[in-house]
């Protein structure tokens, strides 16, 4: 059997665990786009098929700052208006789940820019390979 803090600790290591690879997998997918540049008229320049895929895990690695920066801005400022109201340090609350949702929308959408940028990579390395 499993408590509900064991489900709520599940999701946190999991969630965790995807944001630390889905961060390395941004950083890596521009890498590989980065190997695809050419050299044009002395500038170097990366082919135009793959600078929508670029666009996709830059912004994919924006929403994963976005996702810890918003959480820690709402929780900080939750539990600075409880301490204001006279809640005690070790009190039990219930926060309201709203305050989740940004962070929230914020990890599934760099889940899905990083995922996409990725199918999109893969898309045009497999033209190059069948040529």
């Amino acid at each position: 059997m499993m408590t509900l803090k064991d489900a709520r600790e599940a999701y946190y290591e999991h969630s965790g665990k995807a944001s630390d690879v889905l961060r390395q997998l941004g950083v890596a997918g521009i890498g590989v786009i980065w190997v695809f540049k050419a050299e044009v008229r002395g500038a170097m320049v990366i082919p135009s098929p793959l600078l929508f895929p670029a666009l996709l895990l830059v912004g994919g690695l924006f929403l994963d700052l976005l996702q810890y920066v918003l959480a820690s801005a709402i929780w900080g400022a939750y539990a600075r208006r409880q301490e204001q109201s006279g809640v005690r340090p070790d009190a039990e609350i219930a926060a309201p789940p709203g305050l989740n949702w940004p962070a929230l929308a914020c990890y599934w959408g760099k889940v899905v820019l990083i995922l996409a940028g990725y199918l999109l990579i893969g898309a045009y390395v497999i033209g190059k390979v069948r040529g």
